[in-house]
């Protein structure tokens, strides 16, 4: 039986034991699942740094980051900043799970770092600047020489490079959605043990 956990917080630095409790044969399963949830347009799984890390032992806060893409008729990102309880308002929320990442998906295994970092104020790269996987880039200097040799073949601006919308919190990790399993039949499969 898996128990899905819809409280809200206010407070953007609340952290809670995960979104997901799973119990198979009346046990709790220790595994940690962060379900995130976007627009319609999303193009990353972003997280933020608290969410990603615990800030005083480094441990990760979730095994699984799982990314909902809402429906497209559901408030947008910036009418959400502006009034976050508008959610709450709502009768029903549509969206569907577009795909889930480890913990360590986040990271480049030869740099121990994450492939994705931003700050406040930055704008994540679109989509046709980046790699098709994680699978065919071997660390950090590869991954931005890849985005660069893109940004010069095809000669592009910066609105073609980057997404529109600057960033709000201190420091996001991200993923973009095409790097993500999108087999959701693997989702429960070997998770980590705590």
């Amino acid at each position: 039986m898996v128990q899905l956990n819809f409280d809200h917080y206010l407070d953007p630095l609340h952290i809670d034991n995960g979104d997901v409790t799973i119990h198979q044969n009346g046990q709790t399963l220790p595994y940690r699942l962060d379900i995130k949830g976007s627009s319609f347009f999303a193009q990353w799984l972003l997280v933020e740094r608290h969410k990603f890390y615990d800030l005083q032992t480094r441990q990760p806060m979730s095994d699984r980051y799982v990314m909902v893409k809402f429906s497209e008729d559901m408030l947008s990102n910036p009418q959400l900043r502006i009034n976050p309880e508008s959610i709450l308002e709502r009768d029903s929320v549509n969206g569907r799970i577009i795909g889930w990442a480890n913990h360590n998906d986040f990271i480049s295994p030869r740099d121990v770092e994450p492939w994705f970092t931003f700050h406040r104020g930055d704008r994540p790269w679109k989509t046709r600047v980046l790699p098709p996987s994680n699978t065919l880039i071997n660390n950090l200097q590869h991954l931005r020489n890849s985005i660069n040799f893109r940004i010069r073949r095809y000669n592009l601006n910066e609105d073609e490079i980057y997404l529109r919308t600057p960033l709000d919190a201190e420091i996001n990790y991200g993923l973009p959605l095409h790097w993500l399993n999108s087999d959701i039949n693997q989702l429960l499969d070997d998770l980590p043990a705590h």
